[in-house]
């Protein structure tokens, strides 16, 4: 499955880290376990020539051209209080990410985020087709998705 991880300015350093090590971990334990499954080629993409971590770190990241992906995975901002979050929204790059993420999803890329990251395809482009968050963020992403409701925890 080629997967493309969403890379913007600010990704929250654990977040991106975490999605990779989780594609990373899936095809490693495919291949011990000897599961006859195609492997997830994944790719970190950007819509600008460089990308840095909120902690500063930079991103080799490949441009967002080409072939759409089968699944398109937004790790997490690293701004986590509404007013920053606010700001950060509506920047440039995530504009341009969500016009990205528009296009992949008309072509039939599903559309996933994490935490935070939810926020950049669901304000501008579409709804997720899935996504994961922290009670902090709940009710932030149910106003955006307009639901009265989110579902139950532990």
């Amino acid at each position: 499955m080629r997967v493309s991880v969403l890379a913007l300015d600010d990704v929250f350093d654990l977040g991106l880290a975490a999605v990779l090590d989780a594609f990373q971990t899936a095809n490693e334990l495919s291949v011990m376990s000897g599961l006859a499954v195609p492997r997830f080629d994944v790719r970190v993409v950007g819509v600008r020539r460089t990308v840095k971590t909120a902690q500063g770190l930079g991103v080799p990241v490949r441009p967002i051209g080409g072939a759409a992906p089968e699944c398109v995975v937004v790790p997490a901002i690293g701004f986590k209080m509404p007013g920053p979050l606010e700001t950060a929204l509506a920047r440039p790059d995530v504009r341009d990410a969500a016009s990205a993420l528009r296009q992949w999803a008309r072509r039939g890329a599903t559309v996933t985020a994490a935490c935070i990251g939810t926020f950049v395809p669901g304000r501008f482009a579409k709804p997720v087709d899935y996504c994961t968050t922290n009670l902090c963020q709940g009710d932030m992403v149910a106003d955006l998705f307009n639901r009265s409701s989110r579902a139950p925890t532990g």
